[in-house]
């Protein structure tokens, strides 16, 4: 079991905060700023303790040994990244790789293949911090998966991505480690982020409160909500709502050429 859930949470702007994130799934958590994300993923991975107030398959976080938590949950947040500045990508595999006793000549086909896969060339010897933000948070990414981390915390990674087809390399990193077993839980500012590639759960967070959670394509389509709440609709969502008021289409249909061919029948 990979499972963790909130008992109870009072801690502003949580009151009274009870949720639980089922095992093995890819949850994302959508909301504006000041709608409690960061702080959540926080109390998550015990950076911001708490009295038993967080449960880890059945067992509060104060009674798991440090050693195994961080050993078995990764935790992306802005300052985890800021720690690691100092190494090359190079080091920073390296040391990971060393731990789970892979031999150098291993170590070297894996480095080059996988810097290969993320279109990353050339930039072993480079610095983290001297890394587009992109790139550092894939290599955050990999680091985590080296480590075979059971459970994700990622606090809004794409923010600051501006270019689509970077954003949808790091989903579809993250929906690749998804489905060797492993658990996501990921924040996000956008819901185009929701659309890009298969995730199990939708919740939106708002002043400290899931004010609606499920199918992702079932709570996208509460527009009125997601408007009040100042989270835009997905484009491609958007569209379909409206063709369907015309009856033009009869679900929501995220692919473009796939809806061009609906739209000519």
């Amino acid at each position: 079991m990979n499972s963790l859930a909130v008992d109870e949470l009072s801690l502003p702007p949580f009151k009274n905060f009870d949720f639980f994130f089922e095992n093995n799934s890819f949850h994302i958590i959508a909301g504006t700023s000041g709608s409690g994300k960061t702080r959540l993923i926080k109390v998550l991975a015990g950076i911001t303790p708490t009295k038993e107030k967080v449960r880890w398959n059945r067992t509060y976080l104060e009674k798991i040994p440090y050693t195994k938590i961080e050993e078995k949950i990764g935790v992306l947040l802005k300052e985890m990244i800021e720690i690691m500045n100092i190494k090359t990508v190079e080091e920073i595999w390296k040391e990971s790789f060393t731990s789970k006793n892979m031999e150098k000549k291993e170590q070297e086909k894996q480095i080059k293949e996988i810097l290969s896969h993320l279109h990353m060339n050339g930039k072993r010897k480079k610095v983290l911090k001297d890394l587009l933000l992109e790139e550092q948070i894939k290599v955050f990414l990999v680091n985590e998966m080296i480590q075979e981390k059971e459970i994700l915390l990622l606090d809004d990674p794409l923010k600051g991505i501006q270019k689509r087809e970077e954003r949808l390399e790091i989903m579809d990193l993250l929906s690749f480690y998804h489905k060797q077993g492993n658990t996501i839980i990921m924040t996000t500012s956008s819901l185009e982020d929701v659309t890009e590639v298969p995730i199990n759960a939708l919740s939106i967070l708002s002043n400290g409160k899931i004010v609606t959670t499920g199918k992702p394509l079932q709570v996208l389509q509460q527009d009125s909500l997601l408007d009040k709440l100042g989270l835009k609709i997905p484009f491609m969502v958007d569209l379909c709502v409206k063709l369907q008021y015309y009856d033009l289409v009869h679900e929501i249909i995220l692919d473009k050429e796939r809806l061009v061919k609906e739209l000519w029948k």
